[in-house]
């Protein structure tokens, strides 16, 4: 190869989401096979039923691959897990299971499929909870994303290696104190499609955080100035960065 290996990886890395080029790649030679199947699983999803993803890889097949090839659990860098209403018998534990072996993931999203019929973060297993915020801890964990769930943010507390946080959906634990987490490197927030009432119980905190960049999206369109008005005086002081997406249609409440 004529390249420099430095510079065919940095042109692999634009080839994440094309599984079908990468896997063409780890057929044509030796040292491309190496490089491809670097990212060819960088990025993971996870599924508590038979669902897989492009590249033809599910909670199922992905334990079948690491049980063969056990060195890729070094080339995981980002997770998705989809959940559902009701899981399949068996499916929590595998992905327990697989989160215990990924050691060097900077980018981990907890989604749940129906964002109008939440199941709730207390209900998932113990064992699930357990090894989740053993990753969020992990030294090289660097963002989180939060898709409808009702995830207790106190959990983030000594979590100080991330610094995106993503709340998609997000309602408050009416239990969750927010009063005392320490996330020392938590820069960047964003707020997406979350209630009033959850977005104002983040306001008392944010105004210690010290963030830098906010993005925000109101939920379902509906803006209410007010609102906004609030969320950005909690962190005036301190941002570099704004983004507000208003949305295809966006209907305006003025206080």
């Amino acid at each position: 190869m004529s390249l420099p290996l430095e510079v065919l990886d940095h042109i692999f890395s634009f080839l994440q989401s094309d599984p079908v080029t990468l896997k063409a790649c780890m057929e044509c030679h030796p040292m491309l096979s190496q490089l491809a199947e670097l990212h060819l699983y960088a990025h993971i999803t996870l599924y508590d039923n038979d669902s897989v993803d492009e590249k033809g890889l599910g909670t199922t097949e992905f334990s079948k691959l690491l049980s063969d090839k056990s060195y890729i659990v070094n080339f995981v860098h980002t997770l998705e897990i989809i959940l559902h209403k009701k899981h399949k018998k068996g499916f929590m534990d595998k992905i327990s299971t697989i989160l215990q072996s990924l050691l060097r993931l900077e980018e981990i999203t907890l989604a749940q499929r129906c964002a109008c019929r939440q199941r709730a973060w207390a209900y998932l297993p113990k064992k699930f909870h357990r090894v989740f915020m053993d990753c969020l801890h992990l030294p090289s964990m660097k963002e989180l994303c939060i898709r409808n769930f009702d995830f207790p943010l106190s959990s983030l507390n000594g979590c100080n290696t991330i610094e995106n946080l993503t709340l998609c959906g997000w309602v408050q634990d009416k239990t969750d104190s927010l009063n005392n987490i320490h996330c020392l490197a938590l820069h960047s927030l964003t707020i997406q499609n979350c209630d009033a009432s959850s977005v104002r119980a983040l306001m008392p905190w944010m105004q210690i955080r010290s963030l830098r960049s906010l993005a925000y999206k109101p939920c379902y369109n509906n803006f209410n100035l007010r609102l906004f008005s609030e969320l950005i005086g909690s962190c005036s002081n301190s941002l570099t960065s704004l983004y507000i997406d208003f949305g295809y249609r966006c209907t305006f409440h003025l206080p």
